[in-house]
């Protein structure tokens, strides 16, 4: 008897295009385990209906919930306006990059203006979860908007995809985010050698975990004109991860028993660093931003969402502000009091509404993104 040759892949067509593979299944006569290592993913189905319908659980770090999975022949599609269409009016390139701490070769893609010259030069870097270059969610793809804005005002962007996206082997995906920065930190090396940047004028905008790398890079004081962070926290990763939780559970109407254990899973947290999961999270866990940002030089520009439900505005700013209340200039900061963490107009913030809105993100962010960045452009 021949083994089995079945392979699993597993995607969200609300969220991505992607498909994962499964690093662990099982297949019987009534039922189907599975795995997702790299996304955290624990799957323990069941057949019914003659084997059209599979129901059982779902887990994937904080989330466990039932899940069902039915047959069908139709194809789910988002309306989403704001997601650019080719031909455009500006160069891409596609380039490669390497960290020689990892074994993965990174790609991305360069925009800049078709007019020769040297442009200034921002790079994006996306939040938690391996994602791709466009930190496309529910078909929306925010980096692939900012791109294009800012492209056609006379910027050059870079924006790759993580460590590890589409491959197989787990283990690319094994990194904590200071070694996601020094990802970022070899990418900005790589740019400076093409021909239409201009390396005094680099620039690196992160959103949620990403304007973690930035405070990373931002500390080691290095070649940047400028810091754009998105959503960003500004307490431990314990805090955010308990303010966070506590405010999504009570905006689905969670049973206060259910909140009360979940904060307290929370405070008492351990992880098994010996995991990719748990070696992230441990990382995240103990972060402390004001490290960082209180030895940051770098003129900032500091974005946030007032309706944001994962990284909420009131500590994280008045966090903030106590880590820079002796810094009296270089940074700005913005609040957009309807905006939740994409920086979408929404009505609650709660993130079950993120793939309901066609908006991708807002057109006064992007505006100040671009006034920022030409604002301290070196001429």
């Amino acid at each position: 008897m021949s083994d089995d040759t079945t392979k699993l892949f597993f995607g969200s067509p609300s969220q991505v295009t992607e498909l994962f593979p499964a690093t662990k299944t099982k297949f019987t006569n009534d039922s189907v385990k599975f795995n997702v290592s790299n996304i955290g993913i624990k799957c323990r189905l069941r057949y019914l209906n003659d084997k059209q319908t599979l129901k059982g659980t779902f887990k994937q770090g904080l989330l466990n919930q039932n899940i069902t999975f039915y047959k069908t022949n139709k194809l789910f599609s988002f309306h989403r306006p704001q997601t650019p269409q080719r031909p455009f009016i500006y160069n891409e390139k596609e380039l490669k990059f390497e960290n020689p701490n990892c074994k993965y070769l990174f790609h991305g893609t360069l925009t800049y203006p078709k007019k020769e010259g040297k442009y200034p030069l921002v790079v994006l870097v996306s939040g938690s979860g391996c994602q791709n270059r466009d930190e496309e969610l529910f078909a929306h793809k925010p980096f692939m908007i900012i791109a294009d804005y800012l492209t056609k005002n006379g910027i050059a962007v870079f924006r790759y995809d993580d460590r590890g996206f589409g491959s197989t082997d787990t283990n690319m995906y094994k990194g904590t985010t200071k070694d996601f920065a020094m990802d970022t930190r070899c990418a900005i090396q790589m740019l400076k050698k093409q021909d239409c940047i201009d390396p005094n004028n680099i620039f690196v905008l992160g959103h949620s975990e990403g304007g973690m790398i930035c405070q990373v890079l931002g500390k080691e004081g290095k070649d940047l004109r400028g810091l754009i962070l998105m959503a960003a926290p500004f307490v431990s990763g314990k805090k955010i991860l308990a303010s966070q939780t506590e405010t999504i559970l009570r905006l689905n109407h969670a049973d206060t028993h259910d909140i009360e254990t979940a904060l307290n899973d929370i405070e008492n947290a351990k992880y098994d660093t010996t995991t990719i999961s748990g070696l992230w999270l441990n990382y995240f866990y103990h972060f402390e931003p004001s490290m960082y940002v209180s030895k940051i030089k770098t003129p900032m520009l500091i974005l946030q969402g007032g309706m944001d439900m994962q990284v909420l505005a009131d500590i994280n700013l008045s966090a903030l502000q106590k880590t820079i209340s002796q810094r009296t200039h270089n940074f700005t900061i913005r609040q957009y009091p309807d905006l939740n963490h994409l920086f979408q107009h929404c009505n609650t913030g709660n993130p079950n509404e993120y793939m309901q809105i066609e908006e991708t993100i807002s057109e006064q962010v992007l505006k100040d993104i671009k006034d920022f960045i030409l604002e301290y452009s070196v001429r």
